[in-house]
């Protein structure tokens, strides 16, 4: 399932050989059906004899063919296929001192299992270089790169209290995600050409806790801008505050308006639901705006229409209805449309709040 500097195998039992195929175990490995996955010939280093459950300790002496058959009764080889892989490299910047900083690796291109074996090399390329009880920033930066389609880069991050994240976390990054995704498309069969990881830690908690808002102009006239002042308190360190504008349109006259403060990394862009994998792999890099920001933003009365690859934030409601057919459910995708403003800052932001404002009416 993996190997070079991580290696991921099961180990069995051979049990007959008929030309360049042979079965063996005598048990299913995973009960896949038809797969390919590349096999290896085993070298036994020692057998832990027992009764109730004995087993093998071995490791991967020389590659040798591909599974083809993961059933019930047995699994079946044919030495003279090849199964796909694909190559994965991962840098690790800001742990001095560490004995290896450079890691490559191949790992199966399975499309049922190749997202959770690319989590579990990463997460043991982490457990065995930074594994450490400490407050840590991290980022993880990836490139994928998918036959005839280019290249994306993805970012996940994060900041740890007590230590890195593990295999099971990285089930959920942005990079493993995208790998299953890819590889499941439903619009064509394609190939993973290679992963390339970067992987950067800072011994630090760039971490600031939302401790409230206060709201300097609580009534404005149309095309003021709405001041609130957010306090922030960091890890260490006293509270600072942040004043940060909104200013406030002509459709919201004579409203109340509820305006949320929310991190950036929790906003999600309106995005059209994919097409094709084109579209699949474009908006797999518009999963958050800006991770280290402050965003404000309220619900406009405009509605927002996706369809296509195409997205439309700001319709009145009577062209969101000439847009809705009558003679088919093949239509634009309606969302709630929002007004935002991001305000960048040096470090990730924990928490919200919400403050309500009154627009005053228009006078003619």
């Amino acid at each position: 399932m993996a190997r070079g500097d991580v290696s991921m195998m099961g180990l069995g039992t051979v049990t007959h050989v008929e030309g360049t195929k042979l079965c063996g175990f005598g048990h299913p490995m995973m009960e896949a059906g038809v797969t390919a996955l590349p096999t290896t010939i085993g070298k036994v280093h020692w057998i832990f004899a027992s009764e109730q459950h004995s087993s093998k300790i071995g490791e991967s002496a020389r590659s040798l063919g591909a599974l083809i058959q993961d059933r019930q009764s047995s699994i079946v080889v044919d030495e003279s296929k090849t199964a796909p892989v694909f190559p994965l490299t991962a840098e690790i910047q800001g742990a001095t001192g560490i004995p290896k900083k450079n890691w490559n690796v191949e790992i199966a291109e399975e499309r049922f299992m190749s997202s959770g074996i690319t989590a579990s090399v990463l997460g043991s390329i982490l457990d065995a270089s930074v594994n450490e009880r400490r407050d840590v920033t991290w980022k993880l930066t990836s490139k994928l790169s998918v036959r005839g389609h280019g290249t994306i880069t993805l970012d996940d991050f994060g900041v740890a209290t007590g230590g890195m994240p593990d295999a099971s976390e990285l089930a959920h990054s942005k990079i493993a995600r995208a790998v299953g995704e890819v590889l499941n498309n439903p619009w064509e069969n394609v190939h993973v050409d290679k992963v390339e990881s970067v992987f950067t830690v800072d011994y630090s908690r760039e971490l600031t806790r939302i401790r409230g808002v206060d709201v300097l102009d609580p009534v404005v006239d149309v095309g003021q801008n709405v001041r609130i002042r957010v306090h922030m308190v960091p890890f260490v360190g006293p509270e600072t505050t942040k004043v940060v504008e909104m200013k406030m349109p002509d459709e919201m006259a004579g409203k109340e308006v509820e305006i949320e403060i929310v991190p950036g990394y929790a906003v999600q862009p309106d995005l059209a639901a994919p097409q094709s994998l084109s579209d699949l792999l474009a908006n797999e890099s518009k999963q958050s705006l800006t991770p280290k920001s402050l965003v404000l933003q309220y619900r406009a009365r405009a509605q927002g229409v996706a369809y296509k690859g195409h997205v439309a934030d700001r319709l009145p409601a009577f062209a969101a209805d000439l847009l809705r057919p009558s003679t088919t459910d093949v239509a634009p995708e309606a969302f709630p449309s929002y007004t935002r403003v991001v305000v960048p800052l040096d470090r990730y932001i924990e928490g919200g709040d919400r403050v309500r404002i009154k627009v005053r009416p228009l006078m003619r």
